[in-house]
């Protein structure tokens, strides 16, 4: 599993906790930093921070550093927050879903949604936001079947992975690869011998 560190955890060994966030579109598969470890208060599990050798990262990266951090508060800065990975990585999960679409459908599969730089809805113009009941968009259930729930955060039960219809993700049942002794009275009725 890799994440994002979130910035304040750099801060020094008074952070007691911190959240890691699985981050899908920006994350990297290499060995977590040892530099961390000294701040034993700190809860790490190990995950690593960006990969900055890949394009997609490289890029967002240097668009980051050169925003400005009047208009865009955060931006021009060396590192990007928890919250600015997952609203990018967000991002990126709707684009994907998308393109999925549009790879798997035809590509003019909303040519009857915009016509002449008018948005058309089930054949009205425009977006009807107080039509009782309400319209939903002709398409969103397709979009919708393209996102998947992957895991779920509790703070009781932690991450609880959700297995695809396709495949089965392996449970724990503590019953694997040992061997039990079981240790009884032998008496009957209750416990006999089997004569053959």
């Amino acid at each position: 599993m890799t994440s994002v560190w979130s910035p304040t955890l750099l801060l020094g060994p008074s952070v007691r906790t911190f959240q890691a966030i699985e981050i899908t579109s920006l994350i990297i598969e290499d060995d977590w930093n040892t530099a961390l470890l000294p701040h034993g208060a700190v809860n790490a599990t190990g995950f690593q921070m960006l990969q900055e050798t890949r394009p997609e990262v490289r890029n967002f990266l240097t668009a980051w550093k050169s925003l400005d951090p009047y208009r865009w508060p955060g931006g021009g800065t060396q590192r990007i927050t928890t919250e600015v990975a997952q609203m990018y990585d967000a991002a990126r999960v709707l684009l994907d879903a998308f393109n999925r679409l549009l790879k798997k459908k035809k590509p003019d599969i909303f040519r009857n949604n915009f016509r002449r730089g008018e948005v058309y809805n089930n054949g009205t113009k425009g977006i009807i936001c107080h039509q009782t009941p309400v319209m939903h968009w002709e398409h969103g259930d397709r979009i919708t079947r393209f996102l998947k729930k992957v895991a779920q955060w509790s703070d009781s039960d932690g991450l609880q992975q959700i297995p695809p219809n396709y495949k089965r993700i392996p449970q724990n049942t503590g019953f694997e690869n040992k061997t039990y002794v079981v240790t009884s009275i032998l008496e009957e009725p209750y416990l006999m011998f089997k004569k053959t």
